[in-house]
């Protein structure tokens, strides 16, 4: 039935499919909404998608097909649905809460364990507590950069091992012009 179709969480490969199949005469309707929607995107019709324009960000790019890489459709941020941006957004920041987090609960845990062990050390040589505190503060904020690194290098294998959404972040080695 025509007017039926809601684009709004189209993705762009979606999009560009529905432009190629939606017959214009028999659906007069659905073609026009989906000609708004890719006017809202930016993005202009019967022409091919961002990742096939040449000198576009992703033209350098080794495909298998003209859309893919390593067997996956490339899409740019933008050119996804709001419902789209949202789960990769969303699956992005609870990931960036749950390693926040950690890092707290790590860093704090070793910190008060070094400042722990440190005070006993230095109490049992006759050391000042003045002393001590210079001592415990040089620890703890190293333990808290190399607590903090460990957890942001497993962060980051976690964020290109996950899906973010209905998507997954690759990395494309960066091509100099």
């Amino acid at each position: 039935m025509d007017g039926n179709l809601d684009f709004t969480n189209y993705s762009l490969r979606e999009l560009r499919e529905a432009e190629a199949s939606i017959d214009r005469a028999r659906f007069p309707i659905n073609r026009s909404r989906l000609g708004e929607e890719m006017r809202k995107r930016g993005l202009a019709e019967n022409q091919p998608p961002v990742s096939q324009v040449a000198g576009s960000r992703l033209d350098a790019l080794p495909r298998m097909t003209p859309a893919t890489v390593s067997g996956h459709e490339v899409v740019e941020f933008d050119t996804l649905s709001k419902r789209d941006q949202f789960g990769v957004f969303w699956g992005f920041m609870w990931r960036s809460l749950v390693l926040s987090v950690a890092a707290f609960v790590v860093g704090y845990l070793i910190s008060v364990l070094c400042g722990i062990l440190i005070a006993f050390v230095a109490l049992s040589a006759g050391a000042e507590i003045e002393d001590i505190k210079v001592v415990g503060n040089v620890v703890g904020f190293t333990v808290s950069l190399v607590v903090g690194w460990i957890l942001a290098w497993h962060f980051l294998r976690w964020i290109l091992q996950c899906r973010l959404g209905r998507y997954r972040l690759l990395l494309a080695r960066a091509i100099d012009a």
